[in-house]
């Protein structure tokens, strides 16, 4: 019996089995896609050319609607009559950043269409999926702990005491220490009580525990600030790994396109850009023996455009030589028809003279008139049919000979070309010799390659802490084989649950589950049972840690860590979240003072300098009823 048809409120309890679960829901999505236009139209408007290279531009577009699209996904960009492969970097409200696949690209794209196939990353999730399901690839039992912690240990089962910093809150170090020591955590945390924070101090100290990390998220934004967070150097805010040879070596990466508007991280935690630096002397090797090929490849273009000179040339005398035999066989065909001409005429001669004496003649004089009238009349006939032919035949001849006079004066012109140019044998061996050439200089360029590829699987093994999007953990073909000793997820009540499926399956020791269940669910299109149940539920609630009314069990004592103290808030704004959600959900949301009144002063210094602000309602919360609005969206 399906998974589908047993249990289906809950993930199964095995891998192949839970994989399977997801699958069918994945599958479900696509095909709802599929049936109601898997292929999304996007306006963009204003689009500014921010950087540019050989083949490529980066663009900031605006988004003419709020749409979320997916980051990591590619599509297809018109531009009046114009296509151009584009790449999704990252989006922020309604601005877009894409890269732009071409040359030539113009600096400003006023208007254009972007075209999004939503199936593409999901068949690829289901094709991941559908591995593990068919164990043709393996996944780590973490995968499985994140839905059903109740079937690991709950408790912490190591003693490792990390050296943390005295800046942390106790319920940061509290969490950290647990974090380090324990197979699955989950860790809850509202805006601004310092997940990013944790997280980066949490890399540390798996990184001194000598743990291999792999930390993702479901947005390129977080990525990118935590690991900007890790290692950024501005005074008295530097960050816990800034300074530290562990970055100057390269062992912590972020894999993926980096966007150009808000690329603030270094070369060398950027994999591709510390690979390019790695390799740049093979990369200049590569661009010269291209350079090289392009002139080997020049001169074989122009030597086979001199051979289609001399081949032309041969075309000409073949089409003269077939002509002029055409020609001899339609004269001997006239000259055939002329005597059989003469043939007809001489039985016409002699049907007339049996007529003329049949009509002297006595006896069966009747049947003798029909007979030589029969004579005449098919003699004549066969006059006609043989002047008919003669005549066509004349016109063939005609024709035959006016053609090979015109190819006759094409090919003396074409001659006079070919006399100008060396032989065609020369030709044909200068090629041989070019493409030889050619074929060797394109196996140094492919050792070349290989020597890169070598090269990037080294940097990517010796790092000791890769960050990359979720969707990036699973289309990466670079991550297939690797294993991390601990996986730390950010945003996870966004995140597809498979998502988050595939990245602790790489875990080996221990995966740390980051987020907020009261912020936004997954977002899926369809709107099926399957779907709903297995993807826009988050992974708090599918892991039994939050119920269906979002108040967590008590399982949350043992395996949930929770930050309670906001900093980002004003207290009227943090006041109204705490009301309205937290507390009827039986969680606890305080105010960190010192820095709310820090950040109260500097509100306040910026309204004195901000005069022309003076018209906006001066209370920090600000509630605008949009019930009875209508909802436009600019969408195709």
């Amino acid at each position: 019996m399906p998974i589908s048809e047993i249990n289906n409120t809950r993930p199964p309890e095995n891998a192949r089995d839970l994989a399977k679960w997801f699958n069918e829901a994945i599958v479900g999505e696509i095909q709802f896609l599929e049936k109601n236009s898997r292929e999304q139209n996007y306006e963009l408007l204003y689009g500014q050319q921010i950087n540019s290279g050989k083949d490529y531009a980066t663009y900031i577009f605006h988004l003419a609607d709020g749409t979320r699209l997916p980051e990591e996904a590619d599509g297809k960009l018109c531009y009046d009559t114009l296509f151009y492969i584009a790449d999704i970097i990252r989006q922020e409200g309604n601005t877009i950043e894409l890269k732009l696949s071409g040359s030539n690209l113009p600096p400003k794209i006023y208007r254009a269409t972007l075209s999004i196939d939503d199936t593409a990353l999901l068949k690829k999730l289901s094709e991941k999926l559908s591995k593990i399901e068919n164990k043709e690839t393996t996944i780590t039992n973490c995968a499985n702990l994140v839905f059903h912690p109740k079937n690991g240990p709950l408790s912490a089962t190591e003693s490792y005491t990390p050296n943390l910093s005295t800046e942390l809150r106790s319920e940061q170090a509290d969490t950290i220490i647990r974090c380090c020591n324990s197979e699955i955590t989950y860790v809850w945390g509202p805006p601004g009580t310092g997940k990013t924070h944790l997280i980066t101090n949490l890399l540390a100290a798996l990184l001194d525990k000598n743990e291999r990390v792999l930390i993702t998220s479901h947005t390129k934004k977080a990525v990118d600030q935590a690991l900007y967070e890790a290692i950024k150097e501005e005074g008295n805010k530097r960050g816990v790994l800034a300074g530290q040879q562990i970055i100057a070596a390269c062992k912590v990466l972020r894999l993926g396109v980096i966007g150009e508007s808000t690329n603030n991280l270094p070369d060398n935690v950027v994999f591709d850009k510390a690979l390019n630096n790695r390799t740049i002397a093979w990369n200049e090797q590569i661009s010269k023996i291209e350079q090289e090929i392009k002139l080997l490849t020049d001169k074989i273009t122009y030597g086979k455009k001199y051979i289609s000179e001399w081949v032309k040339l041969e075309e000409y005398s073949d089409k003269i030589n077939h002509l002029t035999n055409r020609l001899t066989e339609t004269n001997k065909t006239i000259h055939e028809l002329i005597a059989e001409k003469s043939y007809d005429q001489e039985l016409l001669t002699i049907a007339k003279d049996s007529l003329e004496k049949a009509e002297h003649s006595w006896f069966n004089k009747k049947s003798k008139l029909e007979k030589a009238q029969n004579s005449i009349a098919q003699a004549i006939k066969s006059r006609e049919i043989t002047e008919e032919s003669l005549k066509k035949e004349s016109q063939n001849k005609d024709y035959h000979t006016n053609a090979i006079a015109v190819l006759n004066t094409l090919r003396d012109k074409q001659g006079a070309t070919c006399k100008s140019l060396l032989p065609k044998e020369t030709y044909e061996k200068e090629i041989d010799s070019l493409s030889l050439l050619v074929n060797t200089e394109q196996t140094k360029i492919n050792e070349l390659k290989d020597n890169i590829r070598a090269a990037s699987t080294v940097l990517l093994n010796e790092s000791r802490a890769l960050f990359c999007t979720l969707t990036k953990s699973y289309v990466a073909k670079e991550l297939e084989n690797q294993e991390f000793d601990a996986v730390i997820i950010d945003e996870i009540s966004m995140a597809l649950p498979p998502l988050v499926f595939l990245a602790a399956g790489k875990a080996k020791k221990r995966v740390i589950l980051v987020g907020d269940f009261k912020q936004l669910p997954p977002i899926i299109r369809s709107d099926t049972v399957i779907g709903n149940t297995r993807l826009k539920n988050d992974v708090f609630y599918l892991s039994g840690l939050v119920d269906s009314a979002g108040k967590v069990n008590e399982l949350e004592q043992k395996i949930l860590c929770k930050l309670t103290r906001q900093s980002r808030m004003l207290k009227e704004i943090a006041t109204v979240s705490r009301y309205l959600s937290y507390r009827k959900a039986g969680l606890i949301l305080e105010d960190e003072l010192e820095k709310l009144e820090y950040a109260q002063e500097n509100r306040k210094r910026r309204e004195h300098t901000n005069a022309w602000l003076d018209f906006l309602p001066q209370s920090p919360l600000v509630i605008i009823d949009t019930s009875e609005w209508l909802c436009c969206v600019n969408k195709g």
